[in-house]
């Protein structure tokens, strides 16, 4: 885990986790929060197309569940190469394991490469 340094005036850092989907796949292994949240998604160089990047959360990593907000697929659209995406924290406190997803539950985007995504979190204190 990397951790970045606070920038001045600001009263935290933020770490950096990661999240791979395999080559001709769609979901992305799962990623232990722990006791943080999700801040931010760093999108890899290479995508294969812009897409909605969703979510499958699980609190004993075994069993995963689309993730909804208000009866929605929560979905954070215009994912693309090279882009940081903004995520509210406040989505993912609760929950310990998540993995991301290239398209939605009913139509995923399989990946033509291996796709490293960096997760920006911070400990919830």
């Amino acid at each position: 885990m990397t951790t970045m340094p606070a920038p001045e005036g600001v009263g935290f850092a933020s770490d950096a986790k990661t999240a791979t989907i395999a080559e001709s796949a769609s979901l992305s292994g799962a990623v232990d929060l722990f006791d943080q949240t999700i801040l931010g998604i760093q999108m890899p160089s290479a995508w294969t197309t812009e897409t909605t990047i969703t979510f499958q959360v699980s609190n004993d990593n075994s069993t995963f569940f689309n993730f909804y907000k208000d009866g929605v697929e929560f979905t954070i659209t215009g994912a693309a190469a090279s882009l940081a995406l903004f995520v509210d924290p406040a989505m993912f406190i609760g929950w310990r394991y998540v993995k991301l997803r290239s398209g939605t539950a009913a139509s995923p985007t399989a990946q033509a490469s291996a796709r490293t995504i960096t997760l920006a979190t911070r400990r919830v204190s």
